[in-house]
């Protein structure tokens, strides 16, 4: 996991008002994990404006692992679904492709190979 080194990021979270504006529905988490959930968080591609809503459910697991599922936003180099995954404290994606991660708040920022950008809250992973 590697933190956000760019200030271009940090300024798309300040204007955008570091709300994370995902929205969701589904169950909490299970006490030792489970739970689904979907919902829309903001995401873009080429750079950090997070001006497009992106569709995603998770499926979270024991001991506080959870795997995302992304519809990657218009514009992303590759249509489709990007899975990114958390375990152990840490994120990776498929392929170990380079991300950039950040925290601010209760809210998580995610980079992927600085083309794709996702923002979503803590409780998209625990549930709660």
């Amino acid at each position: 996991m590697r933190g956000f080194g760019f200030v271009a990021l940090a300024g798309a979270l300040a204007l955008a008002g570091c709300g994370d504006g995902a929205t969701g529905t589904g169950s909490a988490a299970a006490p030792g994990g489970g739970g689904d959930a979907s919902g829309t968080m903001p995401c873009s591609a080429g750079e950090s404006s997070f001006d497009k809503l992106c569709d995603w459910r998770v499926t979270r697991r024991e001991g506080g692992a959870a795997d995302i599922f992304i519809t990657k936003p218009a514009g992303a180099e590759s249509p489709g679904t990007r899975v990114i995954s958390y375990a152990g404290g840490s994120f990776s994606t498929t392929g170990g492709v380079p991300m950039d991660v950040g925290k601010y708040g209760d809210t998580w920022v995610l980079g992927v190979q600085n083309r794709e950008f996702y923002r979503f809250p803590d409780s998209v992973i625990t549930g709660g």
